[in-house]
């Protein structure tokens, strides 16, 4: 160690108090969940430190286990959904200690002409048109996209985004005010219709849908949203209104193959249920069939909020 730190000082002027060698953990435990017992945070999976994620994905495993304990609790749906919990949640929680496992050692190169041949592929990486924004914003950080087949809401197809996260983009609100999306939706179930009311989209058992307490929105593109004030008729109660003023929102919508008049449900958690392009009776009853939901519990989306 003082051959280490000679480098830099004069070990004669330095005494050495403590000295510590760290030892990480990369590690995700066989299963998350025995009866009524679940594993969730660092119980369940441990990230190094290198890319400074780990505390990202108790979160997120909170964010997707307690909206599905609700469901059970207050509810009544079946216990078995509790098992989407480690589906949806260890692949990318698996993704993302692997990339910090790979920085540790892109890193740690002693080999000092190893290291000056990772230090020339980087710098010109980072000045290559395309290559250095990738790098910049971590584009190799692996996305919150549920696994086909593993996760809760409806099939994604070639060019679907159900199972993934939605956007989290700023909007303005009927008063004017500019939130982040999440803000202003809230909790619990999403319904949003591209440009229209969704409550006219999916109108069988609209009274119990709102009683349960999901949140409906009509999002408008940049420009589009009709004017008026208050009382026009078009600002109805329970409906949140929103305008996409930087065009993120919009943008995601397109690649995904949404347009206006399409509905899409999103789950407590922010991920996209489902999507209704044109036919919307799949929505109505997806979400209790997947959820087991008691019979008594009505076709529609929101009951499982």
């Amino acid at each position: 160690m003082l051959r280490l730190i000679g480098q830099y000082v004069d070990v004669d002027e330095v005494e050495v108090k403590r000295q510590l060698v760290y030892t990480f953990n990369a590690v995700v435990a066989d299963r998350w969940r025995e009866a009524r017992v679940l594993l969730a945070g660092d119980a369940a999976h441990m990230t190094p430190q290198f890319i400074g994620r780990g505390m990202n994905a108790g979160v997120r495993d909170a964010d997707n286990l307690s909206w599905k304990l609700e469901a059970i609790l207050r509810h009544g749906a079946d216990p078995v959904i509790l098992d989407s919990f480690e589906t949806e949640r260890r692949p990318h929680a698996k993704a993302m200690i692997d990339l910090s496992v790979f920085n540790k050692a892109l890193v740690s190169v002693k080999n000092p002409a190893r290291a000056k041949a990772r230090d020339l592929a980087l710098t010109t990486g980072l000045h290559t048109p395309g290559v250095g924004g990738w790098l910049r914003r971590a584009g190799m950080k692996p996305k919150p996209r549920l696994k086909k087949g593993g996760y809760v809401g409806l099939p994604r197809g070639l060019r679907g985004v159900e199972g993934s996260l939605f956007p989290q983009p700023m909007v303005r609100q009927y008063d004017g005010r500019p939130v982040r999306f999440d803000d202003a939706v809230g909790i619990g179930w999403t319904v949003i219709g591209i440009g229209v009311d969704p409550r006219e989209r999916l109108a069988a058992g609209l009274d119990t849908r709102q009683s349960v307490g999901a949140t409906f929105v009509t999002a408008f593109a940049p420009g589009t949203r009709p004017q008026g004030a208050i009382g026009d008729g078009r600002r109805r109660s329970g409906l949140v209104d929103l305008e996409d003023t930087t065009g993120e929102l919009t943008h995601w919508l397109r690649k995904a193959g949404v347009r206006e008049g399409a509905v899409v449900v999103l789950r407590p958690d922010k991920y996209v249920f489902g999507i209704a392009r044109h036919d919307a009776s799949e929505l109505t009853g997806a979400p209790v069939d997947q959820l087991g939901l008691p019979a008594a519990s009505t076709s529609s989306v929101a009951e499982a909020s």
